[in-house]
């Protein structure tokens, strides 16, 4: 019949070599994380949050009293990264003469020190009683995603 002790002794045996192959997988799976993230970290590629459709925000004046136009229509124009596809967005300006339109980003990975190629958009204000204003720019995929604009200035039709 077999002793307390050398069951003991079996039943030791028998969790070390469970116990041993599971941390030979762990140390295996820890190095390749560590490998794989010295890749990454060394070939320059990173998670980035990057726009896919920028966002533009400003002020519309009057040119000559410099005071702030309520409800004129602002239409924002963009091209979205990576398709190309053109959106349309459009708003109208609070009481003080500000408009924002929201931008949209991304997660991806991002590879120093390459930026894909800026995104192209235009905007447009009207309102009536005044001539119509355009403005193209550009955006980095990986900047700011709202764009700041100048106060923009709408002169009177003449």
């Amino acid at each position: 019949m077999p002793t307390c002790a050398s069951t003991t002794t079996r039943l030791e045996a028998a969790r070390q070599a469970l116990v041993k192959p599971t941390m030979k997988r762990i140390k295996l799976l820890q190095k390749y994380i560590i490998v794989l993230s010295a890749f990454l970290l060394c070939s320059g590629c990173f998670p980035y949050q990057y726009t896919t459709k920028p966002g533009v925000s400003g002020t519309v004046l009057d040119a000559d009293t410099r005071k702030e136009i309520h409800g004129a229509n602002v239409t924002l124009t963009t091209y979205s990264f990576p398709q190309n596809k053109e959106n349309i967005e459009t708003t109208t300006t609070q009481m003080d003469g500000t408009f924002v339109i929201q931008a949209e980003q991304k997660w991806g990975l991002y590879m120093v020190p390459l930026d894909p190629a800026p995104l192209k958009a235009s905007i447009s204000v009207e309102m009536e009683g005044y001539n119509q204003y355009n403005e193209n720019f550009y955006t980095k995929t990986t900047g700011p995603a709202i764009s700041k604009l100048k106060n923009i200035l709408l002169e009177h039709h003449k």
